[in-house]
């Protein structure tokens, strides 16, 4: 009744105190579905650890066949425990869970649905590979591959029909588009919103692009899903860096950002935020422009548990940007001290050595290294940073660092050693590209 449900978290916790005295098996179930229930409205609340705990309880509560009798309770019960153990940062207890239920759902759309959190675990352990060939066997699940063998001329496939549909409508007019009701390619869209990210921090350029043009189309074709937005988005970056269609691409954002506000839905706002911040405006517009958008896109991420885009925005908006822009350096080390906290906290690997490496480059700017051509800190020499990158696979990070580097040292007049540090940064431009 409305009282109960008022007093829901009084009541769980009354009787989870005394739950071992509880013995029949049909008040133990029930038992289990108070504290899903109670684990659900922590979770909308943002109380992760709260969440965690019920669920964990939820669990212990189901009988020993809960995957044959209890099916949908135990489906949901794994599928919101891996979410939360990931929001708390426990990732391999995540995907522990995350197993369990690729193993018991019964139907390919079922298995499939979990496979957009295991791909962003992935990609914020720095495991892009990984990540990668996770969306293509979830996607191999709905009958869509993948085509590995012969990107490029898969992407421009993929190119033909969005310039033939935009040759009759405009980029706005995409915001009419009807909702998209087949689950089919509903759950398609949630593959490929991580699967793309993956793709660019793995260095996959044109995996990248394929899996962003996928979207689109699959938008145009069977209407706009709430991850509609963030393919037009990214799409939009594509047009600016790989096809020179500035403007097109700043549309593509724009249409974006006005589609974000229309879901209302604060992850998927701080995602787009972030591809208008990192990826789009700067290519047509000052990059201070981008400013507006940083806050109400980190304030958005954090009240949705989007802790991974959170992260990016930091360290592009808040770090990467302020130092192009010729910010002062001493603000832009408290800035980056300050991210790094965040960054830390949720184990953002690439986001942090990001970060670090441009506290490095802008303390020797400052004059807080041992010389001019010194990038170790106290707590940090470079040797263990390169290794740390390594380590984390953070290529983005080294091709951001070491352009930063070379700016550093051809300033201090150190014009061999920043040649070299540029020639590394070019090899991996791949990795940088949009930005």
């Amino acid at each position: 009744d409305k009282a109960g449900e008022a007093r829901l978290f009084e009541i769980v916790d009354h009787l989870d105190a005394g739950r071992e005295l509880i013995v029949d098996a049909a008040e133990v179930l029930r038992l289990a579905r108070l504290n899903f229930a109670a684990g659900q409205r922590a979770l909308s609340a943002n109380a992760f650890q709260a969440a965690q705990a019920y669920f964990d309880i939820a669990v212990a509560c189901l009988p020993e066949h809960a995957w044959k009798d209890h099916y949908a309770l135990t489906l949901d019960l794994f599928r919101k425990r891996a979410q939360v153990r990931y929001l708390n940062a426990e990732y391999d207890a995540s995907m522990a869970d995350i197993t369990v239920v690729r193993e018991n759902a019964r139907s390919a759309l079922e298995k499939a649905e979990i496979f957009p959190l295991l791909t962003t675990e992935l990609t914020m352990l720095g495991r892009n590979e990984e990540a990668v060939q996770a969306a293509a066997d979830a996607l191999a699940l709905l009958g869509i591959n993948v085509p590995f063998d012969a990107l490029h001329q898969a992407v421009e496939d993929e190119i033909v029909p969005i310039n033939a549909a935009l040759s009759k409508r405009s980029i706005a007019s995409l915001a009419d588009l009807p909702e998209m009701t087949e689950p089919v390619y509903q759950v398609a869209m949630k593959i490929l919103m991580p699967a793309h990210t993956a793709a660019y921090f793995g260095g996959k350029r044109e995996l990248y692009g394929w899996f962003l043009a996928k979207m689109v189309n699959i938008s145009l074709r069977y209407g706009c899903a709430p991850e509609s937005p963030k393919g037009y988005a990214s799409f939009g970056s594509i047009l600016c860096s790989d096809y020179g269609e500035y403007h097109k691409g700043y549309e593509f954002a724009r249409l974006a950002i006005h589609l974000a506000e229309r879901y209302h839905d604060l992850g998927l706002k701080c995602r787009i935020v972030l591809i208008m911040v990192a990826f789009v405006n700067h290519w047509s517009r000052h990059v201070r422009e981008s400013e507006q958008y940083e806050d109400p896109g980190i304030q958005a991420g954090i009240e949705a548990g989007e802790f991974q885009f959170v992260s990016y925005l930091l360290m592009w908006g808040k770090v990467i940007n302020r130092f192009f822009r010729g910010s002062n350096l001493q603000q832009q080390l408290a800035v980056a001290d300050e991210s790094l906290l965040f960054t830390r906290k949720v184990k953002s690997h690439l986001t942090t050595d990001s970060i670090l490496g441009a506290r490095a480059v802008i303390s020797c700017l400052t004059g807080g290294t041992s010389g001019t051509a010194s990038f170790d800190l106290p707590d940090l020499t470079e040797a263990d940073y390169l290794a740390q990158c390594e380590h984390h696979n953070s290529r983005s990070s080294l091709a951001f660092y070491h352009t930063i580097k070379a700016q550093a040292l051809y300033l201090h007049g150190h014009f061999v050693e920043a040649r070299q540090s540029n020639e590394i940064a070019s090899d991996l431009a791949d990795d940088i590209k949009s930005y």
